[in-house]
């Protein structure tokens, strides 16, 4: 026990010898059982050969110690690169998007994809995921004619979509992509399937809203939704009463009310909004005041697709007004 003693008062004078890095191992091995284990290997505490077989322990520690220090090293700059690397791709498939440019940024974001994500965070992951899931539902929907081809790029933005959740729940875009992408994916299962699915895709939108809700879109979507349900015919909704207890239910001017949110967060954002506005005071007979937003559709100069859809269908409707 003495001579124990001593070895510790021996080792910790020498500590204050040696390098910082020696200091560091000392100062994470402070309980008993790690003393015990080093002054045991340097014959402190069986009487082996002392100073010797310390110095031989510190050596092999702050050797250790080095070593860990040069992986973690190692792998912050991995990870910094990866993280560069995510920041580069997902700018150059930003750029792309808003020039229209859908199937280039996909193609940009799949190659990216295909490198492998060892090294790549999962906030990194679900912001190119998301992505992926946007410029699948764009292609698909409004970039290609053929039916068999937009169900296959439906069924793989719907695989971007759930694994963008998963990477990042808390990401208001993931769950506004997956309520996209579940709504899309639905028409080529028939309309059963969406109404199954209809109380997901609203939480999906309703969870977008509360992570962001400064996002005109969540709220635009979740109008949507409300504006769909309402329009419901009788017979879809005898469907929806067998498959729930309590079908979905919603009216035009709820969905007015979302619609108006989304403008208020962002005025003039997205000219389909301003259709939908129009089509709800038509639903709910404001002629004049629906004429106001149908114009401002119909003159809208178009950036996307969406836009061409909403200024053709504006104009069809300012005529039966």
């Amino acid at each position: 026990f003495i001579r124990a003693r001593v070895g510790i008062v021996f080792l910790f004078r020498l500590k204050a010898r040696l390098p910082s890095a020696a200091a560091r191992v000392f100062k994470r091995a402070r309980d008993w059982r790690v003393h015990r284990a080093l002054l045991g290997s340097a014959g402190l505490l069986t009487g082996g050969a002392g100073c010797g077989g310390s110095f031989a322990v510190l050596g092999a520690a702050c050797a250790e110690e080095k070593k860990q220090q040069s992986k973690e090293e190692k792998k912050e700059e991995e990870e910094e690169e990866e993280q560069a690397r995510t920041r580069d791709a997902i700018r150059q498939a930003d750029d792309l998007y808003e020039q229209n440019k859908m199937v280039e940024a996909l193609r940009l974001l799949e190659r990216y994809g295909e490198e492998g994500s060892s090294n790549r965070s999962s906030r990194s992951n679900a912001e190119v995921l998301w992505r992926l899931a946007r410029l699948c539902y764009k292609v698909g929907k409004y970039g290609t004619q053929d039916r068999a081809e937009a169900e296959q790029l439906s069924r793989a933005g719907m695989g971007f979509a759930e694994r963008a959740v998963q990477c990042g729940d808390d990401n208001f875009a993931c769950h506004k992509w997956m309520g996209i992408l579940i709504s899309w994916s639905s028409e080529f299962e028939g309309y059963k399937k969406k109404i199954e699915r209809s109380f997901l895709i609203r939480d999906h939108f309703l969870k977008a809203i509360e992570r962001n809700p400064k996002d005109a879109t969540c709220h635009h979507l979740l109008g949507q939704w409300c504006y769909s349900v309402s329009s419901v015919p009788w017979y879809q909704q005898k469907v929806a009463s067998v498959i729930f207890s309590t079908p979905p239910n919603s009216t035009y001017q709820e969905a007015l009310r979302h619609f108006q949110a989304a403008e208020e967060v962002d005025p003039g954002f997205y000219s389909t909004n301003w259709l939908y506005i129009g089509k709800c005071h038509v639903q709910l007979g404001n002629h004049s005041e629906a004429l106001v937003w149908l114009k401002k559709a119909a003159e809208y100069q178009c950036k996307f697709d969406e836009d061409v859809e909403a200024k053709e269908e504006a104009h069809e409707l300012i005529k039966t007004l």
